[in-house]
C-alpha cells in the first residue's frame, strides 16, 4: 500500500546542531517543516511513498560537541493512502553519529623581529604550529614569502602557512625590521707638523636614523704625541640604542718640522783630483742629501763643526749632470 500523510519527527541530540529550513530531497516533496529549538525537535511531511519505494531526505547537521554517540530519535506517522482513518507509527533505526574536532591549526611566532645590519635571519626561528587532531605541525610550516635583506635597512613582511590533515589552513605574517647603524662623520686620516696641537674630537660627529645626534656618545681610542714625529692610529666607536655599533679608524701622521739653517757648497770640478764636494752648514742641519739628474743618491751626516764632504765620483760624471744638495 502507498503510505500517505507521512509526518516525520526527528529529535536532534544536544551534540548536534540543525539549521532551520535546510532540508532537501531529490525524490520527494517536503512540506510543513517546523523546528522547535526548545525541544530540539524537527517535524516535516512528505508526499505519498509507494510500496517498497525509498526516499532520500538530507538533514544537514553540524557537530556542537565532540562525541562518539550522538543518536537522533526518528519516528514516522502515516496512513494507508486508501484508508485515511487508519494511522500507523514507525520508529526509525537511527545510527550513532561521531562528532570529531575539525579546528584550524594554531600557527604562532614572534610577530615583530628587530635585526641589526648584516645579522643572520632564520625565518623559522620562534615559529610553531599545533593542531588539535594532528598535534605538532611545526615541521609542516611553509615560508611563502621571505624578502628579508639584512644588508638593507627597512621593514619586511615574512608570510607563513600550515595545513592540517583535514585541509584546514592557518596563515601568519611576521614583521622584520632591519635597523640602520649610526654614521661617524669627519673621521679622516691627516698629517700635522711636529708641535701642532691635535684634538681627536674636533670636527667629529655621529648621527643615527632612530636616535639622532650621538656625538656625545663617541668613544675615542688612541693618543697622538704632537712632539714626536710618527704615525698614530685613532679609533672612533659609537653604539645606538638598538645595539648597532660603528667603528672608524684613521691614522694621524706627525711630520718633523722643516729644518732651519743654511747649506753652502764649495766649488767642485768634474773629473778633478778631489772627488769630494766640500761645504759648510749653519743652524739645525743634521744631514745633506744629494740628487743627480732627479734621482736620489744618498745622504751624509754633517760633522759636529757643521762641515761635510760628499764623495761624488760614482754619481757625477759629466759637466752636464744636474746635482742638487739639500739640507735635512
Amino acid at each position: 500500500m502507498p503510505a500517505a500523510n507521512n509526518t516525520f519527527s526527528v529529535k536532534i541530540p544536544a551534540e548536534l546542531t540543525y539549521t532551520p529550513d535546510s532540508l532537501s530531497s531529490g525524490n520527494t516533496m517536503i512540506s510543513n517543516e517546523q523546528y522547535n529549538a526548545a525541544t530540539r525537535t524537527l517535524t516535516f511531511t512528505t508526499d505519498a511513498i509507494k510500496k517498497d519505494a525509498t526516499v532520500a531526505i538530507q538533514i544537514p547537521l553540524t557537530g556542537a560537541q565532540i562525541t562518539t554517540a550522538a543518536t537522533p530519535d526518528t519516528t514516522v506517522t502515516y496512513n494507508d493512502e486508501n484508508f485515511n482513518e487508519d494511522h500507523y507509527t514507525a520508529d526509525g533505526t537511527d545510527q550513532a553519529i561521531t562528532v570529531t574536532s575539525n579546528e584550524v591549526p594554531v600557527l604562532t611566532g614572534e610577530k615583530e623581529t628587530t635585526l641589526q645590519p648584516n645579522a643572520l635571519f632564520d625565518p623559522m626561528s620562534t615559529m610553531t604550529a599545533e593542531d588539535k587532531e594532528d598535534g605538532n605541525l611545526t615541521g609542516a610550516i611553509k615560508v611563502l614569502e621571505n624578502p628579508v635583506d639584512t644588508s638593507q635597512s627597512g621593514t619586511y613582511e615574512v608570510k607563513y602557512e600550515v595545513t592540517d590533515s583535514d585541509g584546514n589552513l592557518a596563515t601568519f605574517t611576521r614583521m622584520v625590521i632591519v635597523t640602520e647603524a649610526p654614521r661617524i662623520i669627519g673621521a679622516e686620516s691627516k698629517t700635522i707638523t711636529e708641535g701642532t696641537l691635535f684634538d681627536s674630537r674636533e670636527g667629529i660627529t655621529a648621527i643615527d636614523k632612530e636616535d639622532g645626534d650621538l656625538t656625545a656618545s663617541i668613544q675615542v681610542d688612541g693618543d697622538v704625541d704632537e712632539g714626536v714625529p710618527g704615525q698614530y692610529p685613532i679609533t672612533y666607536t659609537v653604539t645606538d640604542s638598538d645595539g648597532n655599533q660603528t667603528k672608524t679608524s684613521i691614522i694621524i701622521t706627525v711630520k718633523a718640522k722643516p729644518t732651519e739653517g743654511t747649506l753652502t757648497a764649495d766649488a767642485y770640478q768634474v773629473g778633478g783630483s778631489d772627488a769630494y764636494i766640500h761645504g759648510t752648514t749653519t743652524g739645525d742641519v743634521s744631514y745633506v742629501r744629494l740628487s743627480v739628474n732627479g734621482q736620489f743618491v744618498s745622504q751624509r751626516l754633517v760633522d759636529e763643526d757643521g762641515t761635510y764632504k760628499y764623495y761624488t765620483r760614482p754619481a757625477i760624471l759629466s759637466v752636464n749632470d744636474e746635482a742638487i744638495m739639500v739640507r735635512v
